[in-house]
């Protein structure tokens, strides 16, 4: 089973008018009343933020919304609309800007009740993780040595084709040819006898 957030609580000096204008700047649906002494946003089929009316000082929240391409356009249209300042980073002054610098669009606003609003097309906090290590390839077992036969007229080649360096022995007719080479220097050494 996997664990979903179901709700959150928003504190705020006006439940009514702050669940007003969040439901509104995101364009989604929200109630003036519901279960409990709360104004809920309503922000997609398994997830509400519920507004609830603070007497006293409250402890300002980050909230933060992915949300399509087309989405945050709209978004951004209606805060301009509705005159709030607006900002590429989560302090700081509103320098009426997005932030373009994670691969997506990033804004932030805070309006209602000074929480830090923000709203993304991309998720700066799981990016596309790297596919895993690929597992190195099998390679082919080397082919077994290969018994040579030989008369005292047969040339032979020889070919370096398992490592650095290759010794070779042979014996034909009562003759031992030994050959010893290098990979680096030569692939291939030719013994005639």
């Amino acid at each position: 089973m996997s664990v979903e957030l179901d709700h959150a609580m928003v504190p705020s000096r006006n439940r009514k008018a702050a669940a007003e204008l969040l439901a509104t700047l995101l364009g989604v649906p929200w109630a003036e009343s519901g279960v409990g002494p709360f104004c809920a946003v309503y922000l997609n089929e398994g997830l509400t933020l519920d507004f609830d009316q603070a007497d006293g000082p409250f402890p300002l929240q980050h909230y933060c919304f992915r949300v399509s391409e087309a989405e945050f356009d709209g978004i951004v249209a209606r805060i301009r609309a509705r005159g709030i300042e607006y900002r590429s980073t989560p302090h700081g002054p509103a320098n009426m800007q997005v932030n373009t610098q994670h691969g997506g669009r990033i804004v932030y606003w805070s309006e209602p009740d000074g929480h830090v609003w923000e709203a993304l097309t991309v998720s700066y906090a799981r990016q596309p993780r790297s596919p895993p290590p690929q597992p190195l390839p099998v390679l082919p077992k080397p082919p077994a040595p290969r018994r040579l036969v030989a008369n005292s007229s047969t040339t032979f080649s020889f070919t370096c084709t398992t490592g650095t360096t290759t010794s070779c022995a042979m014996r034909s007719i009562g003759l031992m040819v030994k050959a010893s080479f290098d990979r680096f220097h030569s692939d291939t050494i030719t013994c005639p006898w």
